[in-house]
């Protein structure tokens, strides 16, 4: 019993008298009970969305918003103030520091920076579990987008600070990550101990 609407649904189907003998009683509350079950589960996607959706927030200043485009500004406008905005200048690591540590080899450089070939990218899509990507016959559009959701930090949000934003990562990103991953893997032990080193 999942749904909240369920229990009470049963409960006020037993509290009903129905005529006849009492297995014949309980027969006649099951049927009826599976009935309004059925028309429970057609409405169930319906709630769902509702659920699931934001239909209203609390500006800063204190205002309801319920405009679906006005909602969608409040949430754009936090967390681009979140982030902040680009600097131009970036800090410049001291190549003296880093010369005077462990470095990779030419032959390494190389291989981190060549080609990514068709082999490294088809191993990577084979690794991934099923439930996690399409199968390896057929590259989809749809691999190629970054959904993010908003998730309620506490039961009950209001305003946009009650969101918490999550990235859902799409296939292609994942390829890439794994491709630079595994190119890694194979130098990393010529310049950090295998006691530092994390599976």
């Amino acid at each position: 019993m999942e749904q909240k609407e369920f229990k009470p649904m049963v409960e006020d189907m037993w509290r009903h008298k129905m005529g006849g003998d009492p297995m014949d009683s309980i027969w006649q509350k099951l049927q009826h009970l599976k009935n309004v079950a059925k028309e429970l589960n057609k409405e169930m996607p319906k709630m769902r969305a509702s659920r699931n959706s934001i239909t209203s927030v609390y500006s800063e200043r204190g205002f309801r918003v319920t405009e679906p485009k006005e909602v969608e500004k409040e949430f754009v406008t936090f967390f681009k103030q979140l982030m902040g905005t680009a600097t131009g200048i970036k800090p410049c690591p001291n190549t003296k520091i880093i010369k005077e540590g462990v470095c990779l080899s030419m032959q390494q450089q190389q291989e981190l920076i060549q080609e990514v070939t068709y082999e490294e990218v088809d191993a990577v899509v084979k690794d991934m579990p099923n439930d996690k990507a399409p199968g390896t016959s057929k590259m989809k559009q749809v691999w190629n987008c970054t959904a993010i959701t908003l998730i309620p930090k506490g039961p009950a949000p209001t305003t946009v600070k009650d969101y918490r934003p999550i990235a859902c990562c799409t296939t292609v990103y994942k390829v890439i990550a794994k491709v630079i991953t595994k190119r890694i893997k194979k130098v990393i032990e010529s310049i950090i101990g295998k006691a530092q080193m994390v599976d």
